[in-house]
C-alpha cells in the first residue's frame, strides 16, 4: 500500500506542476523530466501527433524531451507511418522492446542502439489517446542501473499518457 500512496502522491504532484506552467510545451516539457525520474531512465520524448490538410494524422513532432536525441529528432517531424513512433501510432498499442538491435524494429531506430561492448538498449513507446484516436507517444529509453523494461513501466507510461 505504501507503493501504491507513494505513486499517487507523485500524480498528484505531476497534475499540480502541468496547471503550474504557462504554456504546453513547458508544461510537457515538466512531464517528461518527471517521467524520467520515477520510470528510472535517462531518456523521454513525447511526440504530438500533427494533421495535415486533410485532416489525417501526417507527422509527428518532439515537444519536449529529456536525454540525447539525434539533431535530425528535434528538428523534422516525421511521417506518422515511419519509425517506432509511427508503428505505435498506427497500431494504437503499446511497444515494449528490451533489446532494439536485436529485434524487428532495429532499421526503424533513430539513435544508433549498436556500440559495440554496451548492453542492449531498452525502449518503451506508448500512444497518448485522446476519444480514441491517436494524439502522439511518449517513448522511454535507456534505463539505468542495468534493468530491464517490464510490463509495469508500460502501465505507468500509459497512465502518464493519460495527464497530456
Amino acid at each position: 500500500m505504501d507503493n501504491n500512496s507513494g505513486f499517487f502522491v507523485k500524480m498528484v504532484d505531476v497534475s499540480r506542476k502541468l496547471e503550474d506552467q504557462a504554456t504546453l510545451d513547458q508544461g510537457l516539457q515538466e512531464l517528461v523530466e518527471i517521467m524520467a525520474i520515477v520510470l528510472d531512465t535517462d531518456g523521454c520524448s513525447l511526440m504530438l501527433v500533427e494533421e495535415g490538410e486533410d485532416g489525417e494524422p501526417s507527422q509527428l513532432r518532439i515537444h519536449a524531451h529529456v536525454g540525447d536525441l539525434p539533431a535530425v529528432a528535434l528538428l523534422q517531424a516525421m511521417p506518422c507511418d515511419e519509425g517506432i513512433a509511427g508503428h505505435v501510432v498506427k497500431t494504437g498499442q503499446p511497444l515494449l522492446v528490451n533489446d532494439i538491435v536485436n529485434s524487428p524494429f532495429a532499421n526503424r531506430a533513430r539513435q544508433d542502439h549498436a556500440q559495440e561492448g554496451v548492453k542492449p538498449q531498452g525502449l518503451v513507446s506508448v500512444p497518448i489517446l485522446v476519444e480514441d484516436q491517436v494524439a502522439g507517444v511518449i517513448n522511454i529509453n535507456h534505463p539505468r542501473n542495468g534493468r530491464l523494461f517490464d510490463d509495469g513501466d508500460v502501465e505507468l507510461l500509459a497512465v502518464y499518457g493519460l495527464f497530456v
